[in-house]
């Protein structure tokens, strides 16, 4: 290479390095801005699909359309599927009797779906005169986007303004990060899950302790917020000496534990005494799923027995929740922080436990936020491992759109007879 052949690239690749730096230094001072219209911009994104998507739908996924005819648009896909259920909420309430089938079990019904979503769609409708759709939108939309702004400072302190800025530009791009702006409790749930974790985190007893009973109302997630508690009490008592811990903290955080335990139990004690039937919000549950209701760990052993067949779909569960657990607790994933890996863990054996293995498990999967800046590199403890998180950022950022694709037309277009709910 010439001289003057290389004067060329070392000017280009000199732009570039300054082009990073001003980039680098415009995070650290303005992250919260970034990380806002980077949500803004995939919601955008998203709406762009789903819009593109909606005339090829069905009507029969949409309830309460008053009449109205022609092709779906927008409005109506993202107050679908169980957008539905919120607004039978909001029109018929709770019904005082479960609903029964011919032969004896309950049918599906609005027991199985918590109040405090449609609640505060319902008070957005009366103060904007909105309709359910666009109101449990709007809803979830400022949820989603409060809940991305709190990441990003419970990340900035851990791993520093790039790493925060590429986990969360992760978590606005997931391929089900639609359901972010649709009458789902996704949204809001992810927020108060955040808003318990930065208040662990911070040990502001009090605040984790109403937002744990909040999510008593809006997701029934307590045992993995109970998961947390008990490793963050497990941990002060084997490090005592070295955290010094003080005893107001253990009240709170013992506190905390029972204001979980509480959240587990606030609704099915609340449909018993509605229905006048101990067990009617666990046998509503059923109602969606097999015969005789879920065993736990049964589902993920069956359907991945019945996809990849008997025996190696065991074998294939085994090595995916090995990897999983060591992409989630491994030395990758240090500069977390206790609180925030211990989430992901408690969380990840929630599922496990407790929900089916389906198409559910998209969505379900965007409360493990924090797991994008591991897949980045930028969850290292030390800064000098963070490496070609930007590349990274980069080529899972363009995997994830195009993987929202087949998301937005194989499980929110409706397909009859028959389709899988998302």
């Amino acid at each position: 290479m010439t001289g003057l052949e290389a004067a060329p690239a070392q000017s280009a690749g000199s732009a570039l390095r300054r082009l990073r730096a001003r980039f680098t230094t415009s995070l650290q001072s303005h992250l919260l801005l970034w990380v806002l219209g980077a949500y803004l911009l995939a919601r955008g994104y998203s709406a762009v699909l789903v819009t593109w998507m909606a005339p090829h739908n069905a009507e029969i996924i949409v309830a309460y359309r008053d009449g109205a005819t022609g092709p779906l648009g927008y409005w109506d896909v993202v107050h679908s599927w169980d957008g539905k259920w919120y607004e039978q909420i909001l029109r018929e309430g709770y019904p005082e009797q479960l609903p029964m089938n011919n032969d004896g079990t309950v049918e599906q019904n609005t027991w199985a779906f918590l109040p405090l979503f449609p609640a505060m769609t319902a008070g957005l409708m009366a103060v904007t005169g909105a309709p359910f759709g666009v109101a449990g939108s709007l809803l979830s939309l400022v949820a989603a986007g409060g809940a991305v702004m709190l990441m990003a400072v419970l990340l900035r302190e851990r791993i520093g303004a790039t790493g925060a800025f590429a986990a969360t530009l992760l978590f606005s791009t997931a391929p089900s990060s639609p359901v972010l702006q649709m009458a789902y409790t996704e949204s809001l749930g992810i927020l108060l899950a955040t808003v318990f974790l930065w208040a662990i985190t911070r040990q502001r007893w009090p605040d984790a302790c109403a937002a744990a009973l909040l999510l008593g109302f809006e997701r029934p997630i307590a045992l993995s917020l109970v998961g947390v508690v008990v490793a963050v009490l497990v941990r002060m008592y084997l490090r005592r000496q070295v955290l010094r811990v003080r005893r107001r903290d253990v009240i709170g955080a013992i506190c905390t534990l029972i204001a979980t335990g509480l959240s587990g139990l606030a609704w099915p004690a609340v449909a018993a005494w509605r229905t006048g039937q101990l067990d009617a919000y666990t046998l509503t549950q059923s109602a969606w799923r097999a015969p005789g209701g879920v065993t736990p760990f049964e589902p993920w052993i069956n359907n991945f027995q019945i996809f990849f067949g008997d025996g190696i779909g065991v074998v294939v569960l085994f090595v995916m929740v090995t990897c999983g657990f060591l992409l989630i607790a491994g030395p990758w994933s240090r500069g977390l922080g206790f609180v925030l890996r211990a989430w992901m863990v408690s969380y990840c054996c929630y599922l496990l436990a407790v929900v089916d293995v389906w198409t559910s498990t998209y969505r379900f999967l965007l409360f493990l936020w924090p797991v994008g800046a591991v897949l980045v590199g930028a969850a290292q403890r030390r800064a000098a491992d963070r490496l070609l998180v930007g590349w990274r950022t980069a080529a899972f950022t363009l995997l994830f759109m195009a993987w929202q694709i087949w998301w937005v037309w194989e499980l929110l277009r409706f397909v009859p007879p028959a389709d899988n709910a998302i």
